[in-house]
């Protein structure tokens, strides 16, 4: 590392800022499933930025183990990108890579799984493990035992 960025990162961590984290956030409301890359800009305050998504790729895993890729998607040239994804949904500008043809295999309820997804630079990347959740657990509105 150079004097200038030892000196640079010692000001940034002075000012009270750190080094952004990249996440990738799940979200299953509406029965889909998507995922969104997000980073957390500190400088003095905090503030949250969507990070477009260049590459995403989602794994099944069964015992903590991963049962292999079941779909992944790519950004057909430089500049394409998403600020969300959609499970089995190729957004504009991507190309399906894995299955090479059709659909994706469904998301099973009660079953794991990972998903990793790259933004313009590799430094903008993220991964986070998830379960599909199994309607027949979730309460409803509804639900006589709850109220």
């Amino acid at each position: 590392m150079s004097t200038l960025t030892r000196l640079l990162f010692a000001i940034a961590l002075l000012a009270g800022c750190s080094v952004p984290t990249t996440t990738a956030e799940i979200d299953h409301r509406g029965g889909a499933t998507r995922v969104q890359l997000r980073r957390i800009e500190r400088f003095i305050t905090s503030r949250e930025v969507v990070v477009p998504i260049t590459d995403c790729v989602f794994v099944a895993i069964e015992e903590g183990e991963e049962q292999g890729e079941i779909w992944r998607i790519t950004a057909l040239v430089p500049g394409s990108d998403a600020e969300e994804v959609r499970y089995g949904s190729v957004p504009g500008g991507f190309a399906q890579v894995t299955p090479t043809v059709g659909s994706p295999p469904p998301l099973v309820p009660g079953r794991s799984y990972r998903v990793e997804c790259s933004g313009a630079t590799s430094a903008l990347g993220g991964s986070t493990d998830f379960r599909i959740p199994d309607k027949s657990n979730r309460r409803t509105r509804h639900d006589p035992e709850g109220d």
